[in-house]
């Protein structure tokens, strides 16, 4: 036998794509996988395709999700492949109730891939559907400021736990952008995961930071 039998990257896609003809799109997991708003689960290689306005019938290895029309600015393209855009991922995944939709909500964000006002603009071309409250309800949850990571999620419950008060989250200040700060108490709370900090010139732009803030009266925190 000539060569080998491993996949080329997003090999499942595109074939899926193939096999499923015009008007589909990545969707779904499979789309918040390759946007980098999800991982892969153990042992799971069907591929969610989104079709436009057919039923093709169903074949193995692909998970067929329908709808009547798709507005283009909803579909992107992502390594040669067609997908659905960012912000239209997340509203897919609340409509198949997804368990980790906040954690794929705060990277969407995290990564400056999406606004709040693209999310909006989804909801409002979607219409009343399943999924339009969880998404909501994100979007209500963070309207002082997105996080970034499922540990922000985490700083968010503690507080509200605890009863304590609630922070500006993501605020500027000096020209930095800060995890969580209460301006009254000149506190700033930095929660550093290892995707976003772990390698030395993060580590480096981090340090400046905190002198920065320190040199502005800003006590600064970090929690790993």
């Amino acid at each position: 036998m000539v060569g080998h039998e491993a996949f080329a990257p997003h090999a499942r896609e595109a074939a899926a794509l193939l096999a499923v003809g015009e008007q589909t799109v990545v969707s779904h997991h499979s789309a918040a996988i390759l946007w980098g708003l999800a991982t892969a689960d153990a042992g799971d290689h069907d591929v969610d395709v989104m079709v436009i306005g057919r039923r093709p019938r169903r074949r193995p290895g692909l998970r067929l999700h329908y709808a009547t029309s798709l507005d283009p600015c909803d579909i992107r393209r992502l390594h040669g492949l067609p997908i659905t855009a960012p912000a239209r991922t997340p509203f897919d995944l609340a409509a198949a109730r997804y368990p980790h939709l906040d954690r794929a909500f705060g990277e969407a964000h995290a990564q400056r891939l999406v606004t709040a006002r693209d999310i909006d603009d989804v909801i409002e071309r979607a219409g009343p559907r399943a999924g339009i409250r969880a998404l909501r309800a994100l979007q209500s949850d963070n309207a002082s400021g997105f996080t970034r990571s499922k540990a922000e999620h985490i700083l968010r419950g503690l507080l509200r736990n605890a009863n304590l008060p609630t922070p500006r989250f993501n605020a500027k200040i000096g020209g930095y952008e800060v995890d969580a700060v209460w301006p009254d108490r000149r506190l700033v709370v930095e929660v550093d995961g290892y995707a976003y900090h772990g390698h030395r010139a993060q580590f480096e732009r981090d340090r400046r930071k905190d002198l920065a803030l320190t040199a502005a009266g800003y006590r600064v925190i970090r929690i790993s």
